[in-house]
């Protein structure tokens, strides 16, 4: 058989759940015609799905509906738990020739099933179906690759916006501190004047543009935050924000116009609202958001 036209199936690994030897063999001598390089698992049924893939790397799941001890529903259903959130991307293909009326359909497709065959469909429709199914899910990874680098990129060009930022905000304090060092002898007019030299100091206006193209960049960023930690701090969410903008410390702290101290102890208490353990990478964990 030929097939050049099957590269698609060249190298991936499909699990097959199914109880009936007949079909196993039918499937496998199928892929060893038409893609010899397509490695195939074959399970009896959906627990001994769980234990091959918590070993083996699966780019797409056969299912029978009709098996001993765990059903294919039982699987579906199964898989939604969040212990497995690490399975969701693999695609599932219902395949089977029980619980065939549009009900079971619809319940197989709600409970995470992308596509649903009757037994026994046509060899050519079978791999048709496949073929179809991995090749959107590897335009999926290719646009989420895509898109992953553009936020590269957007990211390292804020983080650039920011060190300008940081060159301004140096200067100005600077010149704002030696001015307030003159005057710290002062009379009631000097005191007014110093007073609004502080808030110059503390103004936060800087670093607001940077906030507004992080939002175009990740809108959902903040928000996601929140629903994690609820509980945590405006001036916490900004010192995320900027930790997310792979900022060091002494940065952040002349942007916040805190000490090192201060961004140590903000640190600490993210931490903690977020229920991270002492191990835990609070970067990494906030950069995977």
């Amino acid at each position: 058989m030929p097939t050049n036209n099957h590269q698609i199936l060249a190298g991936k690994t499909i699990l097959i759940a199914e109880d009936d030897p007949r079909n196993r063999r039918a499937i496998i001598q199928l892929f060893a015609n038409w893609s010899p390089t397509t490695q195939i698992l074959m399970a009896l049924d959906g627990q001994q799905c769980l234990d091959i893939m918590a070993q083996r790397s699966v780019d797409l799941i056969l299912l029978d509906w009709d098996m001993p001890r765990m059903n294919g529903l039982d699987l579906l259903q199964e898989l939604q738990k969040e212990q497995y959130l690490p399975y969701k991307n693999i695609p599932i293909v219902v395949y089977t020739g029980a619980m065939t009326d549009s009900l079971h359909l619809a319940k197989a497709l709600e409970y995470g099933a992308i596509d649903f065959l009757r037994k026994p469909a046509p060899p050519i429709e079978l791999l048709a179906r496949i073929k179809s199914i991995l090749k959107q899910k590897e335009w999926q990874q290719q646009m989420k690759a895509a898109e992953a680098e553009v936020k590269a990129l957007q990211l390292k060009q804020l983080q650039k916006d920011l060190q300008q930022s940081l060159l301004v905000l140096a200067h100005k304090n600077e010149l704002l501190l030696e001015l307030k060092a003159k005057i710290e002898d002062t009379s009631i007019q000097r005191q007014r004047l110093l007073r609004e030299i502080n808030q110059l100091i503390e103004a936060e206006d800087y670093w607001l543009p940077f906030l507004q193209q992080f939002q175009q960049m990740e809108p959902d960023y903040q928000q996601k935050l929140m629903q994690i930690a609820p509980d945590i701090s405006p001036a916490e969410l900004r010192l995320a924000v900027l930790i997310r903008a792979d900022l060091d410390s002494k940065s952040i702290a002349q942007l916040l116009n805190i000490s090192l101290h201060g961004v140590k102890k903000s640190r600490y208490r993210i931490r903690k609202k977020l229920d991270l353990e002492t191990n835990d990478s609070l970067d990494k964990f906030l950069k995977n958001i």
